[in-house]
């Protein structure tokens, strides 16, 4: 967890994300709460840590 900042009716959550295509992608959510449940969740996240894999994994493959 990089941050947390919210209120009754919005939550804002930025995390650096470990996958295994990519040890470090950066992340956030951003959700809309009504009567105490999630309503909406936009999810936003860097895709360039997976664009580098599958560039590394492209450059390694037979040919």
């Amino acid at each position: 967890m990089v941050a947390a900042f919210g209120d009754e009716r919005t939550a804002l959550l930025m995390y650096d994300a470990e996958t295994i295509p990519a040890k470090s992608a950066p992340a956030a959510e951003c959700v809309t709460v009504r009567d105490g449940k999630i309503v909406y969740n936009r999810f936003i996240f860097d895709r360039l840590p997976f664009e580098e894999f599958r560039r590394r994994q492209a450059a390694h493959a037979p040919r």
